[in-house]
């Protein structure tokens, strides 16, 4: 298997995990062997590539299952501001650290570019907020033009996903197809 290969069942299999709920030490002992032999490299930088593929991976579809809830037009009306929330701690990161406590109306494009996750390992969330939330912390009129990391800033969609089946490995495309209600 070449890396690309191992990297797209990686984040295939995280993102699964995700779905089911598996943790971190049942991912990594079910993928972790195949895409060590991938890399070629170092059990410890491997061991950290392996929990770095997994946490961004499941952080990005939990975002992404947050954003189609928070986008509901019902929910819109009730609560149509948003607000950054990034985990203070020494692991935040400079992006999330400066984007944190923003406050914006949902639909202003400033989220198309900041909606979590914003770089690898990345803890931030978006939270939704009513007008009287909003008022009470105050909307953030200048907000931050702090970028996301490259191959980031990708604001989760509401259009169906269809998926290349050709890119998932054989012993996945059977389960998706499942997913997706196919044959």
């Amino acid at each position: 298997m070449g890396r690309a290969a191992a990297l797209r069942r990686g984040r295939a299999l995280a993102a699964g995990a995700g779905e089911r709920g598996t943790d971190f030490a049942d991912w990594q002992e079910r993928t972790g062997e195949r895409l060590l032999a991938a890399w070629q490299g170092t059990t410890i930088k491997a061991a950290h590539r392996l929990e770095t593929i997994f946490r961004t991976n499941v952080q990005g579809a939990y975002a992404a299952g947050r954003f189609k809830q928070m986008s509901d037009p019902e929910v819109l009306r009730a609560r149509p501001y948003w607000q950054f929330d990034a985990l203070i701690d020494l692991n935040t990161s400079p992006i999330c650290r400066s984007l944190n406590g923003t406050v914006r109306p949902a639909s202003d494009p400033w989220w198309d570019t900041r909606y979590p996750p914003l770089h690898f390992n990345c803890r931030s969330g978006v939270r939704s907020l009513t007008r009287r939330q909003a008022a009470e912390k105050g909307v953030t009129e200048d907000p931050p033009p702090t970028a996301a990391a490259p191959g980031f800033a990708n604001k989760p969609s509401l259009d169906d996903f269809t998926p290349d089946l050709d890119a998932y490995p054989d012993d996945l495309e059977p389960l998706v197809r499942r997913k997706l209600g196919g044959p």
